[in-house]
């Protein structure tokens, strides 16, 4: 008897949260995430990508049972994704730097990673988005502690051109190249 009655209860649970979902007298019923997100009060960059001449920035999203561990999660994609900014970025720099010679962007080209993830360490959560369970979270690599950390990164290096190249980046060169640099559609 006490099954039965644990079958039923958890069965009348069940299509009661299922059926609130699929109500459509709820009024989230057939609305988009967008929508639903519009609805309420989403900041503009959980839409759109935010430029800024202050520096880089990259939404993360996880959605994960527990919140705390959403959140982990997020600031980890967000990072994941200024790293393929700043990897694409730099090797747009690369590709199109006419001052360096086939060697030196050959150089500049197998450091990029290294470097990318060594300046990432910098990068911030500057807001939190959570919608329906997901959390959302803009990321920021401020452009001015990116150039330090390049630089730094430049001074270790062994080959003199690409000390040289890498010293003389600017904040421009890096702003151009975010704008510009293909992206991949992995993410």
């Amino acid at each position: 008897m006490k099954k039965i009655l644990l079958i039923v209860g958890t069965a009348l649970a069940v299509s009661l949260v299922t059926g609130r979902a699929s109500n459509p007298k709820n009024p989230a019923y057939g609305q988009s995430s967008t929508a639903m997100a519009k609805e309420l009060g989403a900041p503009d960059w959980y839409f759109r990508d935010v430029k800024d001449d202050a520096g880089i920035y990259a939404v993360g999203r996880a959605d994960f049972s527990d919140e705390i561990v959403s959140e982990k999660a997020a600031r980890i994609d967000g990072r994941a994704r200024l790293a393929q900014m700043l990897e694409a970025a730099m090797n747009y720099i690369g590709e199109n730097s006419s001052s360096a010679d086939v060697e030196t962007k050959k150089a500049f080209k197998e450091n990029t990673k290294q470097i990318t993830n060594q300046v990432l360490v910098g990068s911030m959560m500057v807001d939190r988005f959570d919608i329906d369970g997901k959390v959302s979270v803009l990321m920021f690599q401020p452009y001015d502690d990116l150039m330090k950390k390049i630089k730094s990164q430049a001074m270790k290096q062994n080959n003199e051109k690409l000390k040289n190249f890498m010293a003389d980046l600017t904040v421009e060169q890096f702003r151009d190249a975010v704008d510009n640099a293909p992206l991949d559609e992995e993410f």
